[in-house]
């Protein structure tokens, strides 16, 4: 199994505000259409690459968890 152009957010920063969906709205007359065919793409896209994963992506994966996680759990809980 592998994930080809796989790529994701293991954690959201402490205090960060939602997704920036209202800001985008507001920025362009057609903001909500772009938010919601870009979700529907990224959906499709993360199915693909999960599709089409192979051993060596799930391994690069495994060691960036392996990297991150510590921060991640860090920022989580303020130390």
């Amino acid at each position: 199994m592998a994930h080809s152009g796989f790529s994701f957010s293991c954690c959201s920063r402490a205090g960060r505000q939602g997704s920036g969906q209202g800001f985008i709205s507001r920025l362009h007359p057609a903001g909500e259409e772009i938010v919601e065919a870009r979700s529907t793409l990224e959906v499709k896209l993360a199915e693909l690459a999960a599709a089409r994963r192979t051993d060596d992506d799930v391994k690069a994966i495994d060691q960036a968890l392996q990297v991150i996680a510590p921060a991640s759990i860090s920022v989580l809980i303020g130390t």
